[in-house]
């Protein structure tokens, strides 16, 4: 009876784990995908939303903030004062572009 090699049941271990923990990490690459494309979706449906309320042709239907002056440039110097780099791709810059939007939206929906 021939026992068999330490090192190659451990070798075999190790490649088992390798190739579990490359499987995992391609699934959550896959899930991540998945989140970023609905967050951007829920993002752009807010921003789109904002653009919609501020285009109406019709006085009546214009948001009260989008008949005020003060408002208005108030959500102007917001838009302006917002700094971001979206060449270096920082969740800190998706997180001011997501406060923004949440707060104008706010704004347009009172």
């Amino acid at each position: 009876m021939e026992s068999k090699n330490p090192e190659s049941t451990k070798e075999n271990k190790n490649k088992a784990y390798r190739k579990e923990l490359l499987d995992e990490i391609g699934a959550l690459r896959s899930q991540f995908r998945e989140i970023l494309n609905r967050y951007q979706a829920n993002v752009e449906a807010e921003m789109v939303w904002c653009i919609n309320s501020l285009s109406s042709t019709d006085p009546e239907e214009l948001p009260k903030a989008a008949k005020d002056k003060h408002e208005l440039t108030q959500m102007l110097n917001e838009l302006h004062s917002i700094k971001i780099k979206p060449q270096k791709g920082r969740l800190k810059d998706i997180r001011k572009i997501d406060k923004l939007i949440t707060a104008l939206s706010e704004k347009l929906s009172e």
